[in-house]
C-alpha cells in the first residue's frame, strides 16, 4: 500500500475516533480515495488554501456537533 494509506491505517488503529485530514502534495487519486476508504475524513493538497482548510474543519467540526 501506499504510504498515505499505511499512516491512515496506524491511526485508526492508535486512535480509531480520531479525525484524519491528510495534507498533502504528491498524492495520486487512487491513494487518495483509498485513504479516504480506509477512514480518513478529508485530503488537501498543497499549497492549502486557507478558506479550503477553515471550510474542512468547520464541516468536521458540524458533523460532530450533530
Amino acid at each position: 500500500g501506499s504510504e498515505m494509506c499505511i499512516e491512515t491505517e496506524i491511526i485508526r488503529r492508535v486512535k480509531p475516533h480520531l479525525p484524519i485530514i491528510m495534507l498533502t502534495g504528491q498524492a495520486k487519486q487512487s491513494e487518495t480515495i483509498a485513504s479516504l476508504h480506509l477512514g480518513a475524513y478529508a485530503c488537501l493538497f498543497k499549497p492549502i488554501k486557507t478558506d479550503q482548510l477553515l471550510k474542512t474543519l468547520n464541516d468536521l467540526l458540524n458533523q460532530k456537533a450533530a
